[in-house]
């Protein structure tokens, strides 16, 4: 069994109102044989992106932030699905293991942006293996980081038991979408045996 996630951000500009938010309403009122819920999340503008602006937005369709100013005050798209809210922590008050996942996709994510060929002299490994948590954002995301998100919105498909088979950022259609998540699950059924 299978779930599909959507991470977003109350104060997301773009995508995770105007699209991403749309079909994960499709996608969960169509009753697949997979779970769909959206995620709220927070890797900046912490004060536009909390619990009370995404209860807001769930509950009144209220937009906050760079949304609003963007799209106005009503959202074009209202969750209508299991929604949750990100554990966000001060990044002081962040255990060891989260300090040290948040590091590790940050350098994951660095090595995916410049590519591989970039820089072959190593260079680039031995600036990433210098990286403390002073790189890292003032309040750090349990889900945002476990999922290796780069922004939002960030889809995920996982296991039942929590294992992260495939995530992506930004926008896919519905058929796009169900297509991602239908290759998720061959990969995960193939791998599994």
């Amino acid at each position: 069994e299978i779930k599909l996630g959507l991470l977003i951000q109350p104060n997301c500009p773009g995508y995770c109102h105007t699209h991403a938010l749309h079909v994960a309403n499709e996608l969960y009122e169509s009753k697949r044989d997979f779970d769909v819920y959206c995620v709220s999340t927070a890797f900046e503008d912490f004060e536009y992106n909390t619990i009370e602006t995404a209860q807001a937005l769930v509950h009144e369709g209220r937009l906050v932030g760079v949304s609003k100013r963007r799209l106005g005050e009503s959202a074009p798209n209202i969750p209508n699905l299991p929604f949750a809210h990100d554990r966000v922590v001060a990044k002081s008050d962040a255990p060891e293991s989260l300090l040290q996942m948040a590091l590790e996709v940050t350098r994951e994510n660095a090595r995916e942006q410049m590519g591989p060929g970039l820089h072959p002299d190593g260079r680039l490994e031995a600036a990433l293996a210098r990286l403390g948590p002073e790189v890292l954002p003032l309040q750090l995301a349990h889900v945002f980081y476990a999922v290796k998100a780069q922004g939002t919105p960030t889809w995920f498909v996982h296991t039942k038991a929590g294992v992260i088979l495939a995530s992506n950022i930004g926008h896919m259609t519905k058929d796009e979408m169900l297509k991602w998540v239908e290759d998720s699950r061959s990969f995960s059924s193939s791998s599994s045996m």
